[in-house]
């Protein structure tokens, strides 16, 4: 057991299981839309993911005087000068990947790198401890990735049901961040991180993700009703099952908060839609 979770803590530090949700939450769309993208696409979309979040990290500890709190940075901090190595090496297979990409996915993906570009430049150097953005700019960028493939390709419109699925995903993920910052709070401000729940409270960021998840709930119940599709059903009661998931984590925050179980259990829930998968598939 001490193996696994060794292996665990690595595999969430290198941000390794958030861009296997990203790549999972990209299957899923293109699986609901019924669209084929090319395993190309996954693997540019889970190395771009490993990319912005390592990009993120390095970024964060590059003037460090000394080992951050967190095992995440501190692992980036320790290791830096390899880590951008291995980050410059992916870049380029990354870049070099592109050519086999379809040229309407990789324009659309030209958008979301400019929206990357944008965050990265607000969060660095914008010189200020009031930044509110940061994770709802991290979300829509995450949720972005993870529709784009598909969407890309539509030869139609994007229908109502795929808005909606993407308003959903996006207050997950954004909800997701939130309840990170937020056990995160004391650990960030000692290190010097920037998030919402330092440039507010913990009571107001607490209060937004509370209604964001009432919100997911809503939307999942309205859409079923106007919706009248199985496999919009399926989903829903997939995002609802992960929207429950980071309610409990919320609401249990003493339990969760022990040995890191909520940042474990919060990123596990972006695998979820992998169920859709085994769903589409058998049937």
């Amino acid at each position: 057991m001490s193996l696994i979770n060794h292996s665990l803590k690595y595999i969430q530090a290198l941000s390794l299981d958030v861009a296997l949700g990203g790549v999972i939450g990209a299957m899923f769309v293109a699986s609901y839309a019924h669209v084929s993208v090319g395993y190309q696409t996954y693997v540019v979309l889970g190395a771009t993911i490993w990319l912005i979040y390592t990009l993120d990290h390095l970024l964060d500890t590059k003037n460090a005087e000394s080992a951050p709190i967190t095992f995440r940075h501190r692992f980036h901090w320790t290791y830096y000068t390899s880590l951008w190595g291995i980050w410059s090496f992916s870049l380029i297979m990354v870049l070099l990947l592109l050519y086999k990409l379809p040229n309407s996915t990789i324009w659309h993906g030209v958008i979301i790198c400019g929206l990357v570009l944008s965050y990265f430049i607000s969060i660095k150097f914008i010189n200020t401890s009031k930044i509110y953005h940061k994770e709802v700019v991290a979300a829509l960028i995450y949720s972005l990735g993870m529709f784009v493939p598909a969407i890309s390709l539509l030869t139609s419109r994007i229908g109502m049901d795929i808005w909606l699925l993407f308003v959903e995903f996006f207050a997950i993920a954004l909800v997701n961040l939130l309840i990170f910052s937020v056990f995160e709070r004391s650990i960030d401000k000692e290190d010097g991180f920037h998030s919402l729940v330092i440039a507010m409270d913990v009571k107001s960021v607490k209060s937004i993700a509370w209604g964001l998840i009432l919100a997911v709930f809503v939307v999942a119940f309205i859409g079923t009703m106007l919706i009248q599709s199985k496999d919009f059903l399926v989903a829903q009661l997939l995002i609802a099952g992960m929207n429950g998931i980071l309610a409990l984590i919320l609401y249990k925050s003493g339990f969760f908060v022990m040995r890191g179980r909520y940042r474990l259990l919060g990123d596990a829930v972006f695998l979820i839609p992998g169920v859709y998968l085994l769903y589409d598939y058998v049937l």
